[in-house]
């Protein structure tokens, strides 16, 4: 199996190589956008939203990590109102959410640009039914961890549909999960029927992403109203829908929106721009789908799958190998003039690096490894794996769209750019360091630890046999968790500088339209 991955990894690669380069001489003109309309303005106000919302994402997870430490936060009990399972189910269900609803909000006010005119009415129903199912998503879960809706049997059962699933990740009422798989077909068809430009074909790809998406969701409310009775197809059907967001389709969603950035702002040609979007769409759902596989050994299937899902799930880092190369070959080409343009190169890089090494290194290379992935399989390395890869292949891109509306807006000048790969930068050695100095370490300890005593013992907080130490209150284990303070203070940091300057500029595109109308007035 490795020798045919080989063989088919240096075909693919020679042939994308070959394409690329045909693509290269091709000419390169910037496209000057007109100010934003009235309607895509409207577009501007969820950003405060999906700003604030990452915020409180990132503090869930800072108080998790501190509930391995303590039970309390500095003496505040939370446990009550905040258990610690609602709190895990909260932090990466928002997180998956303000990314989501980034791209919805991008999408509005992107899409007169493709020639797709929207209305006003359209545009805020779009976007207040993105955000109203997103709180309800959240409060549904917390409500539902609260027991505040019950859980109850029969047929149809209320909290799988309206509260929470209760299984990881992907843990949303089923209800939810349907409303946001319809916004989003309808926005891919928004994007699939853009008119005749030479973007047309990027947002062709891009809509045929979100729709993917799209379907994955839905596989990820099945069966609606009432959980699965064996657990085999619950765990694939969960892994499909996980694969289906963070390996499948979202990976070419980012990466269509960030070529059509390229190609607007000059650093692209066109056909070059859609033959990378094209290659990796092909990938992205090939690998990610079939490498679902190293799953379902942990569902019940054969062994044989773990092999399977481990190799094949390798490929998919040749398309985040793509805006790496890329950027550093427009950069080496001297087409990096403007402070827009240095930043939209420098994220692309460190997204996709930052995006490379959480999937290869921490992911492919050792997670799934066989071997190991039968004893790391959720352990903390699993989380230094998600921590690296999540936040910067697909987190930091995103960022970057809010800075991208304002600074089409003129509320971001270019003197602000600066301070953005400030940001961005500390926000990448924050998470580096969270894998590295703690979830890294801690993970092979559980290692060390399982093969001793079993994988109960990794996960025990309270002692269970007299003279045996749980292993969440090892010292060892104690110190490297709060030697994350370190990461986790290092990628608050840039995200506080770029998230304060993002509603500063906010702020200041609002007084200025309030001038403007008190003037016209």
């Amino acid at each position: 199996m490795i020798y045919a991955f080989m063989i088919g990894v240096f075909a693919v690669g020679s042939y994308i190589v070959l394409t690329l380069i045909r693509y290269w001489n091709d000419p390169v003109t910037p496209i000057q956008l007109p100010m934003p309309n009235d309607v895509q303005r409207i577009a501007l106000w969820g950003i405060p939203i999906v700003v604030i919302g990452a915020a409180i994402q990132g503090l869930l997870g800072t108080y998790l990590m501190h509930l391995y430490a303590s039970p309390t936060l500095y003496g505040l009990n939370l446990l009550n109102i905040l258990p610690f399972n609602a709190a895990r189910a909260l932090h990466y269900t928002l997180a998956i959410l303000w990314i989501a609803d980034t791209w919805v909000i991008f999408s509005l006010f992107a899409l007169p640009y493709l020639g797709v005119q929207l209305s006003r009415r359209q545009t805020l129903g779009i976007m207040a039914g993105a955000i109203i199912v997103s709180i309800a998503t959240l409060l549904g879960i917390w409500l539902n961890y609260l027991q505040i809706i019950p859980y109850s049997g029969g047929t149809v059962q209320l909290w799988f549909m309206f509260g929470g699933q209760g299984r990881d990740v992907v843990t949303q009422g089923t209800i939810y999960l349907l409303l946001l798989a319809a916004l989003l077909f309808y926005l891919a068809y928004l994007f699939y029927r853009a008119p005749p430009s030479p973007l047309q074909s990027l947002s062709r790809v891009l809509g045929i992403s979100i729709a993917g998406n799209a379907f994955g969701i839905v596989l990820g409310a099945l069966p609606v109203i009432h959980p699965w009775t064996n657990f085999t197809v619950d765990e694939y059907f969960r892994w499909i829908t996980i694969h289906a967001f963070v390996e499948s389709f979202w990976p070419a969603i980012i990466v269509s929106i960030i070529a059509i950035l390229l190609v607007i702002a000059g650093l692209a040609p066109v056909r070059l721009a859609t033959a990378i979007v094209g290659f990796d769409a092909i990938l992205d759902i090939a690998t990610g789908l079939i490498g679902t596989g190293h799953h379902y050994y942990w569902g019940g299937q054969p062994v044989i799958w773990l092999y399977i899902g481990s190799i094949v799930s390798i490929l998919e880092v040749i398309t985040l190998g793509f805006a790496i190369i890329y950027a550093l070959l427009l950069w080496w080409r001297g087409g990096v003039k403007t402070e827009f343009q240095k930043t939209l190169l420098y994220v692309t890089v460190l997204a996709g690096v930052g995006g490379g090494i959480g999937a290869a290194a921490f992911g492919g290379g050792v997670l799934n490894a066989p071997i190991l992935n039968y004893y790391l399989h959720d352990s903390q390395a699993t989380m230094a794996h998600a921590h690296v890869a999540f936040p910067l292949a697909f987190g930091l891109p995103t960022i970057l769209l809010w800075v991208v509306m304002l600074y089409l807006t003129g509320a971001v000048r270019d003197s602000y750019l600066r301070f953005v790969r400030i940001g961005a930068t500390l926000y990448t050695v924050g998470f580096y360091l969270q894998a590295l100095i703690t979830l890294l370490p801690l993970g092979f300890l559980q290692y060390m630890y399982e093969l001793k005593y079993g994988f109960w013992y990794i996960k025990s907080l309270e002692p269970l046999f007299p003279g045996l130490t749980p292993f969440w209150q090892l010292p060892l284990a104690q110190d490297l968790i709060w030697l994350r303070m370190i990461g986790d203070l290092t990628a608050a940091a840039g995200f506080a500088i770029i998230g304060l300057l993002v509603l500063f500029a906010f702020m200041r595109w609002v007084s200025t339209r309030k001038a403007i109308v008190q003037v016209i007035t």
